[in-house]
């Protein structure tokens, strides 16, 4: 733990994912510099993409808020999608757009620096999450943002993408336990942080499948599911 909260005694670690197979650096753009280069003590902006699972982390420096860089062609989500990223103790919203380009959009940005770590994103045929209490899919299944997906990449379960206009603080949708898709929820109930613009949500995602949002940002009528793999 660095820096950021520390109440109630606890903290969820779900989120952190990283691949330890050989990556590639991430082309930067717009000024941003690699941190610390390739042998340094932090990161830098590295992306894995084999299997249908792409994965980016590692740190990026001292360029203009806006673009960062761009995944190359196979390596990019089919959707546009919107992540929670860290900037010491703030948060982030980044966005992954079909074209490749990672894009700082709101949040944090201070230190000169922002974390490209906890991007996770499958790039194979995934299906639309059943929702509950009002839920909506952002756009519908061609819509220029992702509709709320889930998939099976590389032995992880993978949500990504967005929800509209329904209730907070109860059941948003739901993952399937049993086939075809066979059993997708958690072995244990988990607890993510996504994003809601420039704000954190918590969203706690049970072994029974329910996707609920219990506490943290709740602006703009939406909520990213982004970022969810276990």
């Amino acid at each position: 733990w660095e820096a950021g909260g520390k109440d109630h005694s606890w903290i969820s670690l779900s989120g952190i994912v990283f691949s330890t197979t050989d990556a590639s650096l991430l082309p930067l753009s717009n000024g941003w510099q690699h941190y610390s280069g390739t042998n340094g003590y932090w990161a830098p902006a590295e992306y894995s993409c084999a299997d249908g699972l792409v994965v980016v982390s590692g740190l990026v420096k001292n360029g203009n808020w806006g673009d960062i860089g761009t995944l190359p062609s196979g390596c990019r989500p089919r959707h546009n999608l919107i992540f929670s990223q860290n900037n010491h103790a703030n948060q982030a919203r980044v966005d992954v757009y079909t074209d490749g380009r990672i894009h700082w959009e709101a949040g944090g940005k201070d230190h000169s620096w922002i974390s490209l770590s906890g991007i996770v994103f499958s790039t194979t045929d995934a299906s639309l999450l059943p929702l509950s209490n009002g839920w909506q899919h952002y756009s519908g299944t061609n819509g220029y943002w992702a509709p709320a997906e889930y998939a099976s990449a590389r032995g992880l379960t993978v949500v990504q993408g967005l929800i509209k206009n329904g209730n907070w603080g109860s059941n948003m949708g739901n993952l399937p336990q049993a086939p075809p898709d066979c059993a997708l929820a958690p072995t244990h109930n988990l607890i993510y942080s996504v994003n809601n613009h420039a704000k954190s949500a918590r969203v706690d995602v049970y072994t029974d499948g329910r996707i609920e949002w219990e506490a943290g940002g709740k602006d703009h009528s939406w909520i990213s599911l982004s970022g969810i793999v276990f």
